[in-house]
């Protein structure tokens, strides 16, 4: 090496790795959210149950039906995040506040509900941040419900208790009110926000590509919701079904729309999925009426035949809608999540001992380490977390140049601290690109670029003089490094440019002649070739695991 490794000033993140304590396997990560996802389907099913005066057993068989198949929340039960945890409670809570509109409560009944919903409501909102808006209305309807038993000092209590409640979160969320847009938000319409509630309740994140099929499922979604709603209106408690399942459907979204006017704060479907079983209800309710439509029309009244078409084709959209995204977020290698497994995988078979990975994002390197194998290889990002890029980051880039003989660099996707890539524009400047390599990712371009630090040195370990007509002198050719499965090998070139046609082969042979590595790589992958100054290129071969290489030859 040039000098001795000096320490990279870390992220504060850049902690050392602790064990998880259920295990460290993809399934133990996922494993709660996916808990919870499979909870919400039983807690529909009774829902839908107490929610119809009639057929209550067939709109809570439809909503367990449609919340397991429902792509939105089979996406979001493979994350390791929090938002299935945050619907779960958000229904629980619903749902027992619907229990207190049903019928009147008194003495223990009430207490008792009471009780259950404050438990529910602040599970939810120390979940996430825009169940604020759900309990808020929530709120309205439990003063309604006391004033309507008779209890009209438990309306003080009550806010005094939730105002208590949020003590220990508004030094936390208030002070983010007045400050600039967050990383990754931009204003929203609430038009765009009212076709993620309809198009991302019924058909998630992975909707069929065909645009004229994802536009007309939409349209049947809302019709769908239409007649959800019209159907809950009706018959006993209609009032009270209707302001409850409107009010959980939309208020998320209308508490961030009008937030969004002090400051951006919506980034997608899963900052409203709060309301999403209010969809699913409403869907089974518009089933029922199919239901009812069929009854009534097999004791011969044939005036509802239109109704029962109609009611079928909501049917038929709905499980179209699911099944479609369904088979598009398990066929479609373009819908898929970020693989970042992948990344690591790629960077592990081919970095040596004197490389280092470099992520843009730093929160990546939480991922890396995740699924990293080797323990040998360095890691950090660039720009230093939480900073932006700055002087810091370029004097970190330059002693990086000292310390490695190759630089792997993750420019995407950034957390904002670097919107103008000056980290990127930074490392080509100084170093020289070798590769580039892209891997699947939904919402952002995930790619790894490989550059060599080490300038041209004088001395050449392995001198030759190999011309050939038309094409640059081999003067030199260097063994660098031996990764796991791959040999780095330095190339010294002068004289004219390569044809963008021509390869370099490079073979690892044993005494018997048998091909143990080879590699056809690009030559040149720079802006210019200097055509009167010697030009450093270095090639990964993909080797074996293992190969009879004796020593390796000192740097």
């Amino acid at each position: 090496m040039l000098s001795a490794k000096t320490p990279i000033h870390r992220s504060i993140i850049c902690s050392s790795k602790r064990p998880a304590p259920c295990g460290e396997s993809d399934f133990a990560y996922r494993y709660f959210s996916v808990l919870w996802g499979v909870l919400l389907v039983p807690l529909l099913a009774q829902f839908g149950r107490r929610l119809a005066p009639q057929h209550g057993w067939w709109v809570g068989g439809w909503a367990a039906v449609l919340i397991a198949i429902n792509p939105l929340h089979v996406w979001y039960a493979q994350e390791a995040r929090m938002y299935t945890l945050l619907v779960f409670w958000g229904a629980a809570a619903s749902y027992v506040l619907w229990r207190a509109l049903q019928r009147p409560l008194h003495g223990r009944d009430l207490g008792r509900a009471l009780t259950l919903y404050a438990l529910c409501a602040f599970l939810t909102l120390y979940t996430h941040y825009t169940a604020i808006f759900l309990l808020a209305t929530h709120l309205l309807l439990w003063a309604w419900v006391l004033w309507r038993a008779g209890y009209k000092r438990l309306i003080g209590l009550g806010l005094a208790a939730v105002l208590l409640a949020l003590i220990p979160i508004v030094p936390l969320t208030l002070p983010r009110l007045f400050t600039g847009a967050e990383t990754g938000y931009t204003y929203l319409s609430p038009l765009i926000m009212l076709n993620d509630l309809v198009g991302g309740f019924s058909m998630g994140v992975t909707a069929p590509p065909i645009p004229w099929l994802r536009t007309l499922l939409w349209w049947g979604m809302a019709a769908v919701l239409a007649v959800g709603l019209w159907q809950a209106g009706r018959g006993e408690n209609g009032r009270a079904r209707f302001l409850l399942l409107a009010s959980y459907l939309t208020i998320t979204l209308i508490g961030l729309a009008l937030g969004s006017l002090l400051k951006p704060m919506y980034q997608g479907v899963r900052h409203i999925m709060l309301g999403s079983p209010a969809f699913v209800l409403l869907a089974a309710v518009a089933l029922q009426g199919s239901r009812g439509a069929e009854e009534q029309r097999s004791r011969g009244d044939s005036a509802l035949s239109t109704q029962h078409l109609a009611f079928s084709t909501f049917y038929f959209l709905l499980l179209t809608a699911s099944l479609l995204s369904l088979h598009n977020l398990y066929t479609n290698p373009t819908v898929a999540k970020d693989d970042v497994r992948k990344v690591v995988a790629y960077i592990e078979e081919r970095a040596g001992s004197d490389d280092i990975v470099v992520y843009n994002d730093a929160i990546l390197m939480l991922v890396h380490w995740h699924y990293a194998t080797r323990s040998d290889l360095e890691v950090t990002a660039a720009p230093i977390y939480p900073y932006p890029a700055d002087e810091r980051t370029a004097a970190q880039i330059a002693q990086m140049g000292n310390d490695y003989s190759r630089i792997w660099y993750i420019p995407a996707p950034s957390d904002g601290r670097d919107p103008l890539g000056h980290t990127q524009t930074w490392v080509r400047q100084a170093y020289t690109l070798r590769d580039e390599h892209f891997f699947t990712a939904r919402s952002t371009v995930l790619k790894v670029e490989l550059y060599d630090t080490i300038p041209l040195t004088t001395s050449l370990t392995t001198s030759t003089s190999w011309q050939w007509d038309g094409l640059p002198t081999l003067l030199a050719l260097n063994l660098l490094d031996i990764a796991p499965r791959h040999l780095w090998v330095e190339a010294i070139w002068q004289g004219v440019p390569p044809p963008p046609e021509i390869r370099v082969v490079f073979e690892l042979r044993g005494p018997d002649g048998r091909i143990w590595a080879g590699a056809n790589p690009l030559v040149w992958q720079g802006e210019a070739w200097p055509t009167n100054a010697p030009t450093r290129l270095s090639y990964g071969i993909p080797s074996p695991l293992a190969y009879p290489l004796g020593n390796m030859p000192s740097r």
